[in-house]
């Protein structure tokens, strides 16, 4: 296994909306795993060649499913602090509305609270687990070059204003963490630790866990994120009983689901 680290400057904050939400667009607080697979699969993507989807003949599915096998877990932090915010914005929803609506212009538009994480100039540190055997069976023998490569062309982190700007990257050995008693910044399963730092301050949040097949809803999992969401969004560390697994580039620590 390698970790590949990345570290991204923000230019004014993200938006990625909350799993399982209708009309109302609250926002996550913190890119998910989901997220930082998509941001480095677009440049990836993009450099083969490759378009939007993939078909095994009888499904199709979305291209990040091939790339999910090479980055088989994600986490990252914040450094910095940040605030969310909602804006009122004017949405088409005529799509939404009963056939008898539809052609109707009084139910074409509406007002709907969009959520978004204002943190301007600050960072993100993203952490990706890279499986070897996997990256060389789907991107050859050069697969850590062109990896490295797309990680520097990442632009995004949710949706298309969500601009970011890589500062840093590198590609070291994911070190198992065979303390089981470990601390660490970076959000990670519920199932995989125990907090054990009882005045640590952490938050949940559920992700999307996708398996990127069309027409197939995608499971949720629970997170804890070390750190805070209100007043302000912020890191932090916490002391962890870890049982999953746990890798470490040497400096950062992230724990992953047997």
């Amino acid at each position: 296994m390698k970790i590949l680290n990345i570290e991204v400057e923000v230019h004014w904050g993200y938006s990625i909306k909350v799993a399982s939400i209708g009309k109302s667009q609250p926002a996550l607080y913190i890119p998910p795993p989901s997220t930082l697979v998509g941001a480095i699969s677009l440049p990836l993507a993009k450099n083969r060649d490759m378009g939007e989807t993939l078909s095994d003949g009888t499904t199709l599915f979305n291209t990040l499913s091939l790339f999910k096998r090479v980055f088989v877990n994600s986490a990252c932090k914040l450094i910095g602090k940040g605030t969310y915010w909602e804006d009122i914005n004017r949405y088409i929803i005529s799509l939404y509305q009963r056939p008898g609506r539809r052609s109707d212009p009084n139910y074409r538009f509406n007002a709907i609270p969009t959520g978004k994480i204002f943190v301007p100039h600050q960072k993100i540190r993203i952490l990706y687990l890279i499986d070897e055997k996997a990256s060389i069976e789907i991107l050859g023998q050069n697969w850590q070059a062109e990896i490295i490569i797309s990680a520097w062309e990442i632009s995004r982190l949710g949706n298309k204003e969500s601009i970011v700007s890589v500062e840093r990257v590198s590609l070291n050995d994911a070190l198992t963490v065979k303390n089981r008693l470990s601390a660490t910044s970076f959000y990670f399963p519920n199932s995989a630790a125990d907090i054990i730092d009882g005045d640590g301050e952490f938050f949940y949040s559920d992700f999307w866990v996708n398996n990127y097949e069309f027409g197939k809803e995608a499971q949720i999992e629970r997170y804890v994120v070390p750190g805070y969401r209100a007043p302000i969004v912020e890191s932090s560390t916490l002391q962890v009983k870890i049982k999953g697994i746990a890798y470490s580039n040497g400096e950062d620590i992230m724990i992953v689901n047997t």
